[in-house]
């Protein structure tokens, strides 16, 4: 009787052994055959079995912000109204019947930024320090001119180069409006803004665990 019991008991344990037996190199043969095929698209696609971790470096990014190159941040569209009254002149007495008066106006249009090829970044610990250039103006552009009046005198008519060099007087005077304004300061706002965003999808990117803070100055 235990004789039988015992064989019993072998016999089920051996059934065991043998299952278990089974499953393990069912597990091996599947293991193998991802490796076997990992092997063989790297060896055919030369696809990595391991992905290379990726590293942040100051290089890295300096490199990504200068592709950047002119950063446009604001533009400033304005409308200007141009007047012109001239006389003609003896012995710097104003001669009668000779005053000639235009009104022109015009479109502006000034583009502000930084030129981030000059741009420049260090990394302390988890700091990440970008310099950027002062925001200029980059573009001043006037177009649309139209003359709403134009009145001649005797012997006298404003002619184009007249009111052409008024009106580069008027750009300059806008360019010093745009400084007063505080335009520039906002331009450079916007480029620490885009920037600091540009930074932080590139860290997406790169699959980086740490955790940065971004810093601006001003080079």
């Amino acid at each position: 009787m235990n004789r039988k019991i015992t064989d019993h008991i072998s016999a089920t344990f051996s059934k065991k052994t043998i299952a278990i037996a089974a499953i393990v190199c069912i597990v091996i043969v599947f293991i193998a055959g991802i490796l076997i095929s990992n092997t063989f698209r790297t060896l055919f696609s030369g696809e990595p079995i391991i992905e290379e971790v990726q590293t942040v470096s100051a290089t890295l990014l300096e490199e990504r912000i200068r592709e950047l190159s002119e950063l446009i941040t604001l533009i400033y569209n304005y409308r200007d109204v141009v007047f012109i009254d001239e006389y003609t002149q003896l012995a710097g007495l104003r001669l009668p019947g000779t005053r000639a008066t235009i009104t022109m106006v015009y479109d502006g249009a000034m583009r502000m930024g930084v030129d981030l090829a000059l741009a420049s970044v260090r990394i302390d610990g988890s700091v990440i320090t970008i310099g950027l250039p002062a925001a200029q103006i980059v573009a001043h552009e006037i177009g649309n001119e139209e003359i709403k009046d134009e009145r001649t005198g005797l012997f006298n008519r404003i002619d184009v180069p007249e009111y052409l060099e008024y009106v580069q007087e008027r750009r300059q005077e806008m360019r010093e409006r745009v400084v007063e304004l505080g335009l520039l300061d906002q331009a450079q706002e916007n480029a620490r803004i885009q920037v600091g965003t540009f930074i932080v999808s590139l860290l997406d990117m790169v699959g980086t665990e740490e955790r940065f803070e971004v810093r601006f100055i001003e080079v």
